[in-house]
């Protein structure tokens, strides 16, 4: 019974039967790993819809997020595999010192936040844990970074 009012529910938002189903799974999996559930708070049923509704919204989103980056991809495609001209490769070895440049003028928490942000791939929550920092501060580093790093290459690209 249960089954089927997550599955309707994750159907109804993905319009995608295998993904239901998986999403389905992840909501069971999930309350048989970790059962968060109070009966004093709500009935079953609707703690399991409210968890496949919030996965199923989750899935919807993360499947836009991947269309987009293969649109990206496609799109940089012809500039990975083709071969800069004399002038692009000057531009692109300027355009990598003044970013060089830019970044060490940072300071070491917003250079250690947006290398493990931008080049180790990590989400901010996932920093906060390794640098045993509050998330706010890890935002709030990484904004600050992101905000004077702009500023210095305005000034020095143009």
């Amino acid at each position: 019974m249960f089954t089927f009012i997550c599955k309707a529910i994750a159907l109804r938002i993905l319009n995608n039967t295998a993904e239901a189903e998986d999403v389905t799974q992840e909501v069971f999996l999930s309350f048989w790993q970790d059962p968060k559930f109070d009966s004093k708070r709500g009935a079953l049923s609707s703690y399991l819809s409210m968890m496949s509704r919030s996965r199923a919204i989750n899935k919807l989103h993360s499947r836009g997020s991947r269309q987009r980056a293969a649109e990206r991809f496609q799109n940089m495609t012809p500039m990975l595999f083709s071969t800069p001209t004399p002038l692009e490769e000057a531009s692109q070895q300027e355009q990598a010192q003044a970013m060089q440049q830019a970044f060490s003028q940072l300071t070491k928490a917003q250079q250690q936040i947006l290398t493990l942000n931008y080049y180790e791939g990590l989400s901010q929550s996932q920093i906060a844990q390794r640098l045993n920092m509050p998330l706010g501060t890890v935002k709030t580093h990484a904004r600050q970074g992101i905000l004077k790093l702009r500023q210095l290459l305005q000034d020095q690209l143009g």
